[in-house]
């Protein structure tokens, strides 16, 4: 599956600071990489009401994608009580 990366993720995973989150995060991108369809993909929930965007549970953050184009779009890592408010 083809994964595309936006500017706000970049910025999103920049100001984390947590080294074990990003270990995590990392995995979950791996994991994202060597998938060919979404069903591959453990813990991905759809987002109520937004047909197209997803969330994956990663510790207290949430890590938004949408799929456009046959193309996963990673749009935004936040903490839980910031993600439903910037994504989507």
């Amino acid at each position: 599956m083809k994964a595309q990366v936006i500017r706000s993720f970049e910025k999103d995973v920049r100001s984390i600071r947590d080294k074990k989150l990003k270990v995590r995060l990392g995995e979950t991108l791996a994991q994202i990489a060597m998938a060919k369809e979404l069903a591959e993909l453990s813990d991905v929930v759809p987002m109520s009401g937004h047909p197209g965007f997803y969330r994956i549970r990663i510790g207290e953050y949430r890590l938004g994608f949408y799929i456009q184009a046959d193309t996963l779009i990673l749009a935004r890592f936040l903490h839980r009580r910031e993600i439903y408010r910037f994504f989507p």
